[in-house]
């Protein structure tokens, strides 16, 4: 299941897609999605960064510039 899935899944109909997941894919949103599975009560037992680069590099801090709403969400934890 994609992550956007899991997320409206417990976001908004309030169901679990599982007891126990693993996060992969490219970006911070993933750290947002893991956060909010967390809080719902699964276990996430690992998050997997597809990129080559650290989400924190210089190049995905360029090619991020103004898209701060995204940023913020993908960093917040709420």
């Amino acid at each position: 299941m994609m992550g956007g899935g899991a997320q409206a899944l417990v976001g908004s109909q309030r169901i679990l897609p599982g007891h126990r997941a693993v996060m992969a894919g490219v970006g911070p949103l993933q750290l947002k999605v893991a956060a909010q599975l967390t809080d719902a009560g699964v276990e996430v037992v690992e998050v997997l960064e597809a990129s080559r680069k650290s989400p924190l590099s210089m190049g995905n801090a360029l090619r991020a510039f103004g898209h701060w709403g995204k940023m913020r969400e993908g960093w917040s934890t709420g």
